[in-house]
């Protein structure tokens, strides 16, 4: 649609593409715009301390921001099961097995229908699945920042360290083995994950309901006042993960970002998906997936990266 040039008046797009396309002419410079009649908008900028990362390497304003808090990636866990298997709600990811590995030998859904951990609507074990497994290692399914550098999660050490315990919980049937596939799960049950804070929707996950996490609308806090609801989300805000740095990529950066980033997500995809069925073993292969991911590309996305936060943030 870019290409055509035959554009609406409006468009949804990523900040990098709406910085980049505006440089090349494609979007309108929204600052004099702005500021006769978004002064609202500029106010709010201002006080979320975004309006540099706003701006792109041209100093100018493409788009309308859409500001959101970087959640945790939550479990609930089934309360009633809980209580019916009488386990103490679990602190530590040991906790966790022991805690799936109960709920698979009393089958508390009953006639063997019993899923100890349950997708949810997601096929990619990279993207949503396991993203609460992968925190709780204090490692992300994509680019972060760690150590003052940005590196590609999948890569870390702790991601090697979260798929040999999901490999576990697979191998031992703890898993919805249909996870790859996305499907509807009747009776799933979701824990929590972020160190430290396994127990924080457990009290409030009534029945495995999902609770929804924006402590900053208004609307929806006044409608949840004095319910169970909103104590999960008071405990929970606390354990809001810090933003993930807002880069301005250059032309060079953004070339080696549009060839070699959707090759690496699909590699490290495909390598995460064998080493959680056991079709790869995690000790024997991780070396081999590495060098993979720098065939694939990962040192020269890392080094665009690296530079774009320097630029930035240094």
């Amino acid at each position: 649609m870019l290409a055509s040039k035959n554009l609406p008046d409006l468009i949804f797009t990523t900040v990098a593409e709406a910085k980049h396309n505006g440089m090349e002419g494609l979007f309108l410079p929204l600052d004099d715009l702005l500021e006769r009649h978004g002064s609202n908008i500029l106010k709010a900028m201002r006080e979320e301390g975004i309006e540099e990362d706003m701006r792109a390497l041209d100093g100018k304003i493409y788009f309308f921001p859409k500001i959101s808090l970087q959640q945790p990636e939550p479990f609930m866990v089934r309360q009633d099961w809980l209580e019916k298997c009488n386990i103490k709600t679990p602190d530590t990811l040991e906790d966790i097995y022991q805690m799936l590995k109960t709920f698979k030998e009393k089958d508390p859904a009953g006639n063997e229908k019993t899923i100890p951990y349950g997708s949810h609507m997601f096929n990619d074990p990279s993207i949503c699945y396991l993203n609460a497994f992968y925190r709780a290692f204090t490692v992300d399914q994509d680019f972060m920042l760690k150590d003052d550098h940005m590196v590609w999660g999948p890569a870390q050490p702790e991601m090697k360290e979260a798929m040999k315990y999901l490999n576990r919980l697979y191998t031992e049937g703890l898993l919805d083995n249909e996870a790859p596939m996305p499907r509807f799960n009747t009776d799933f049950c979701m824990v929590i994950s972020k160190e430290g804070g396994w127990n924080m929707f457990v009290k409030a996950a009534i029945g495995g309901r999902r609770i929804a996490c924006w402590p900053h609308d208004d609307a929806l806090m006044q409608q949840l006042k004095s319910t169970l609801a909103l104590d999960a989300l008071n405990q929970t805000w606390p354990y809001v993960d810090p933003p993930t740095p807002i880069l301005n990529f250059d032309r060079e950066e953004l070339n080696v970002i549009e060839v070699k980033y959707g090759d690496l997500k699909d590699k490290t995809s495909e390598f995460l998906l064998k080493f959680l069925i056991r079709e790869l073993s995690v000790d024997n292969s991780w070396d081999d997936y590495i060098s993979e991911l720098k065939r694939t590309g990962l040192d020269e996305l890392e080094e665009a990266f690296n530079r774009a936060y320097a630029r930035r943030y240094r």
